[in-house]
């Protein structure tokens, strides 16, 4: 399923205009991709992280108090719509990783499938 999603996002938009471009540009958007995906890992990442600290916050105030974000006078009843706003975001993050890692994979098939048609195949053509 993570591949379908996978597959289905890079059509949406690189797979388009990557048809576009010449064999070289194309190899170059690619590889430009395949670089923006993998910055793109970390933040999510991160931003995954961060969600679930907030929701553990959110549904538990003692832990909150225990590490010193919050005072005891002001500990309250557990926040439950906001727990499952950030869990959402947690899991959206996790989701996200993964396709990002599945799409980076299908883009390096994709690049290194156009350069083996490109320039090894019309090389042994040639010969």
């Amino acid at each position: 399923m993570i591949s379908r999603l996978a597959s289905l996002a890079l059509r949406l938009h690189i797979l388009k205009k990557a048809a576009r471009l010449r064999t070289r540009e194309r190899l170059h958007y690619l590889l430009l991709c395949r670089r923006v995906h993998a910055a793109v890992i970390p933040v999510c990442a991160a931003v995954g992280a961060y969600a679930v600290f907030i929701a553990v916050c959110c549904i538990y105030p003692h832990f909150a108090v225990i590490i010193r974000l919050d005072t005891p006078a002001n500990e309250a009843v557990p926040d439950v719509p906001t727990f499952l706003l950030f869990s959402a975001l947690a899991v959206f993050c996790g989701a996200g990783v993964l396709i990002v890692f599945a799409t980076r994979r299908i883009l390096a098939e994709y690049w290194l499938l156009d350069f083996l048609v490109h320039y090894v195949l019309r090389g042994e053509r040639n010969c």
